[in-house]
């Protein structure tokens, strides 16, 4: 991630994590539910956007890549192409309320910039304003502190109550491996 971008968001790591990301200049947030999940630590997330003033969040795994389609291929983002797809972000949470990037593995056969009303994760932007309305939350409504699958879960509060999601076909993201060392 470019420097200024990560001077704008803050990396939420373990208080063991911490001193070494301030050693490299990053901007970091200890949060007191690491360990407990990522249900658990994506929702004090949101819970700490709200209290602090944040009306846009984007929530990135800390294992992807990103990239862009172009030319019928999918080449990795350059430093501008990725400050291009957190505005693209920004922008979208003007119109709904939950919008992600695309997934290089999942490569739609379609040529428009987005798709709604459909399958998000690992790089996510929410209204924290919309989300605080309508009680929804990576950790509320019946989701484990420990729920693997808490960025689907998201999307589907977001879908039942009648508000699309959008997620982009032109900023993507692609991931290590589930479950790899270093990962979420």
């Amino acid at each position: 991630v470019p420097d200024d971008a990560a001077a704008r968001f803050p990396a939420v790591v373990t208080a063991a994590e911490a001193p070494e990301h301030k050693a490299r200049g990053r901007n970091v947030l200890v949060s007191k539910d690491q360990g407990k999940g990522m249900a658990a630590i994506r929702g004090w997330i949101v819970r700490y956007a709200q209290q602090h003033g944040h009306d846009h969040i984007a929530i990135l795994d800390d294992d992807l890549t990103f990239q862009v389609a172009k030319d019928g291929k999918i080449p990795n983002a350059s430093f501008e192409e990725q400050r291009e797809a957190i505005e693209w972000m920004d922008e979208t949470l003007n119109e709904v309320p939950l919008c992600a990037l695309g997934v290089r593995f999942l490569e739609y056969d379609n040529d428009q910039p987005y798709v709604e009303c459909c399958r998000g994760m690992q790089a996510l932007g929410l209204d924290t304003r919309w989300a605080k309305g309508y009680g929804v939350n990576f950790d509320r409504n019946g989701v484990p502190p420990w729920f693997p699958m808490d960025d689907f879960h998201i999307t589907l509060q977001t879908l039942t109550r009648g508000f699309p999601n959008r997620v982009s076909l032109k900023y993507r993201t692609c991931p290590a491996p589930a479950n790899a060392p270093g990962g979420c």
